[in-house]
């Protein structure tokens, strides 16, 4: 994949520096967890972030995601360690891995700087017992969990 574009127009791409494992951008105190290449999400010892970017995969290697304001996430519910749904005001981010129950409580503390799934094409799989997510899924009102829209 070229970097042609964001070289002539001096923009990095947030995805690519995490699957490089570069992160000059990154936020003052900024953990990042895994022990791998694949990082499932980072944090930071603060509770004042606004934002939180969360990386999913389109096909094959083609990210997709959405920058979420704290401000509007209104709760989050959990299934065990391995669901975790993030209410926004309008709509559901609905995360599936394993071993998310740090991921659930950093979210809600506004500390987490990035969510992203794993993808097999790009990284290798990472140990067994640390955290991985495995799907992440956009709802909105109306819709149901098997209506295509991923």
């Amino acid at each position: 994949m070229s970097n042609e574009f964001d070289d002539i127009f001096q923009r990095s791409s947030a995805w690519t520096q995490r699957v490089n494992d570069v992160r000059p951008n990154a936020p003052d105190g900024e953990q990042i967890v895994g022990s791998g290449p694949y990082k499932p999400y980072g944090y930071t010892p603060a509770d004042d972030l606004d934002t939180c970017d969360i990386t999913w995969w389109l096909v094959g290697d083609v990210p997709q995601g959405q920058q979420i304001a704290y401000r509007f996430l209104i709760r989050a519910s959990y299934i065990g360690d391995d669901q975790l749904h993030l209410i926004l005001s309008d709509c559901i981010l609905a995360i599936e891995g394993k071993h998310l129950h740090d991921l659930r409580k950093r979210v809600m503390r506004g500390r987490v700087t990035f969510i992203q799934a794993f993808n097999p094409r790009v990284w290798p799989k990472p140990p067994d017992g640390e955290p991985i997510v495995t799907k992440i899924r956009l709802l909105y009102p109306g819709e149901t969990p098997d209506s295509g829209r991923q």
